[in-house]
């Protein structure tokens, strides 16, 4: 019988896939993966405890603390800090959840791990795997999984990929799980919904700072660079709104303005209105690929560039440092440190990379 580590994070997702682990015949053991120590985790950890008794599975907490500090959350600031706005869960998904988690449960003598998360997993021609987005579109989660490596798709189940959240949901209710009510959790993975900000603010001090014009005149002042992404349009101050040039004022007098470039250095923030917040080029280090040495220089694929957002179509080239991505039709702007991720039309994940700059 194949032996099963499942990852039960307190919610309704995995605990059905553990429950459809252990009807499918595998001998599942419950794991909690004990991360970040707040509210949510106590609950989520006793909740837990519950799901593996109601489901007669042995259960046990993994200490790894030390290690999503190291991995996660040192990375988050250090990101930030260099003004780049960085997507923990891809982090949390690579090193954590199918890293530490999975080479722990091989060296414990499991045979596979398992999660809730929605996404598909196929057999590839010359013995690979391919990951694809999953039934429910609207739960997919596989732009978070971009990073994964062959090594470590073999060694995974996701019990999911050809349910609903609906469905998931009244397999819950229909035999009762004790968690069946339980909200969905949101936010950074194992720590949940935080004011970034105040989180922010715990290593990064507030350093005010001028807003300035595309012409370069001081119209503004913010809080730190660091606290702002790409796009945003709130949490700054335009104090000489008339140094600003004529397309920021419509017949209601000032437009929305958006950050459209950040100077880290100098802690500068430029803001334009709305006009100047498109891109059609994206510059990509880190590129990596689901299928080893995939080709993807001059091929037309989908480009995701936040969680769940649309499917951009492009083009790939190759330069001597980085993957330039040359979008079919303009997009809203995005910022370096957040990956892009790719599809091919059949909704395959190709692989992605880290932006580092956009134009």
């Amino acid at each position: 019988m194949m032996k099963v580590a499942v990852g039960l994070s307190g919610g309704v997702d995995s605990a059905v896939a553990a429950f459809a682990l252990k009807q499918q015949g595998y001998d599942v053991v419950g794991i909690y993966l004990s991360a970040w120590c707040n509210d949510r985790s106590l609950i989520d950890q006793e909740m837990a405890n519950q799901v593996a008794e109601f489901l007669k599975i042995k259960f046990k907490v993994l200490d790894i603390k030390k290690d999503y500090e190291s991995y996660v959350i040192d990375y988050f600031y250090q990101q930030y800090r260099k003004g780049r706005v960085p997507s923990p869960d891809v982090i949390c998904n690579r090193d954590i959840k199918f890293g530490l988690f999975l080479d722990w449960a091989m060296k414990a003598g499991f045979d596979k791990i398992a999660t809730g998360h929605y996404a598909k997993l196929q057999p590839g021609p010359n013995r690979r795997l391919a990951v694809y987005r999953p039934k429910d579109k609207a739960k997919d989660q596989t732009y978070f999984l971009f990073q994964l490596s062959q090594s470590n798709l073999n060694k995974i189940i996701w019990p999911l990929s050809a349910l609903t959240k609906k469905q998931v949901r009244l397999i819950a209710n229909e035999h009762n799980f004790p968690n069946k009510d339980k909200p969905e959790s949101m936010g950074i993975c194992f720590i949940g919904e935080i004011n970034l900000v105040d989180f922010l603010k715990q290593r990064i001090r507030p350093k005010q700072g001028p807003v300035v014009s595309t012409a370069g005149r001081v119209v503004g002042e913010h809080k730190g660079v660091w606290f702002y992404s790409l796009g945003q349009r709130h949490g700054f101050n335009i104090t000489k709104p008339g140094l600003l040039p004529p397309k920021a004022f419509g017949p209601k007098g000032l437009k929305p303005l958006y950050v459209i470039g950040k100077e880290t250095k100098k802690n500068k923030l430029v803001v334009s209105d709305k006009s100047d917040c498109f891109i059609q080029q994206l510059e990509l280090s880190d590129v990596t690929t689901i299928w080893p040495d995939e080709p993807l220089e001059d091929k037309t694929l989908f480009v995701r560039l936040t969680n769940l957002g649309p499917l951009l179509e492009g083009k790939i080239k190759k330069t001597k440092n980085f993957h330039l991505v040359a979008l079919t039709k303009p997009t809203l702007i995005t910022s370096p440190g957040q990956p892009a991720v790719f599809y091919d039309k059949t909704d395959r994940l190709i692989g992605g990379g880290i932006i580092e700059a956009v134009s």
